[in-house]
């Protein structure tokens, strides 16, 4: 992945939403490769936060990306069936997999992303499978041994 344009252009953004769940947004924000990038927070349309993307993401250094890039918001309340969220960096531009439509179904995609490919994790599987939040997620996993069924 190039991460910096041509010479004299402007750095390239690179960016992914993992997951939504009806309680939250989670992903990662770069530019140029760098974290701690400041994004907006949309909900139907409308700003709700700005937030710094400025978790610990050690799985993005392979990519080129600082391991500070990621984010995660909580919604309050939860996103309803229907709803849209956005992620955009300051400048507007929205991160990649956003807007996304909230779809609350028992056994469908969530997130209305085609390809979450993010390893074993649980809480961005259980966002695919339609469990509503993280303790239903955590409670039934051992991701280290790969032994509930959402891993």
């Amino acid at each position: 992945m190039r991460l910096l344009g041509a010479k004299g252009s402007q750095p390239v953004s690179a960016s992914y939403i993992d997951a939504v769940l009806s309680s939250s947004v989670q992903g990662w924000a770069s530019i140029g490769g760098r974290g701690r990038q400041r994004l907006v927070i949309e909900r139907m349309g409308y700003p709700r936060a700005v937030i710094v993307a400025d978790g610990d993401r050690p799985d993005l250094t392979a990519l080129g990306v600082d391991s500070t890039a990621g984010f995660r918001y909580q919604f309050e309340p939860g996103l309803r069936d229907g709803e849209q969220t956005a992620v955009r960096y300051e400048n507007g531009e929205h991160i990649f997999g956003s807007p996304v439509q909230y779809r609350e179904r028992a056994f469908g995609d969530v997130n209305g992303l085609d390809e979450v490919n993010t390893g074993p994790n649980c809480i961005v599987r259980a966002a695919r499978f339609g469990y509503r939040d993280r303790r239903t997620a955590s409670s039934s996993c051992d991701a280290s041994r790969r032994s509930c069924l959402l891993c």
